[in-house]
């Protein structure tokens, strides 16, 4: 099956393949890429590339949780070692320093099991914005975060890689 996926298929190629399988149902994408580079992939190849593809970022995200886990562990230990004075009141935290987060989620029914699950997505963004029309503003510095499983590791590495962690 691997030699399937990567019999004659350069990077740009599966990177194509993955782009065109992430906006389109396997054959649509096959069709594309076809239309697009004049480049003929099966749409089984494209499946098994994409397959490819989330084991990596699979290990990736479980690598960078890991690290961020341990990472905040280590710093709440020695938190709660070291002796410390209660602040008389709150920081203060300009609001170009605070990250916000947002969390949703909506149950969907998974037909292979004949059950619903919950489908949660969040947004980790920071108070960086751009005016983009009269009453209108752009978030500058936003990260989504989607899932089925796993979705607090992920929530907590994206928020760690955009520095919650440096809040006072």
């Amino acid at each position: 099956m691997k030699a399937l996926a990567e019999a004659n298929i350069s990077p740009g190629q599966r990177q194509v393949a993955i782009h065109c399988a992430a906006a389109w149902p396997y054959r649509q994408a096959q069709q594309s890429i076809r239309q697009l580079i004049d480049v003929s992939i099966s749409h089984e190849q494209i499946r098994q590339l994409c397959v490819q593809e989330a084991v990596k970022v699979k290990v990736q995200e479980q690598s960078d949780f890991q690290q961020a886990y341990n990472q905040a562990l280590a710093e709440t230990v020695e938190v709660l070692v070291e002796e410390q004075p209660w602040p008389k009141k709150p920081p203060q935290i300009e609001p170009s320093e605070r990250i916000y987060l947002g969390i949703d989620g909506t149950l969907v029914k998974a037909r292979a099991q004949n059950r619903f699950m919950e489908a949660k997505v969040g947004i980790v963004f920071s108070h960086q914005l751009a005016l983009v029309g009269t009453n209108r503003r752009r978030l500058l510095n936003k990260q989504y975060v989607g899932t089925v499983q796993q979705f607090s590791q992920q929530l907590f590495t994206t928020a760690r890689g955009m520095g919650i962690d440096n809040q006072e």
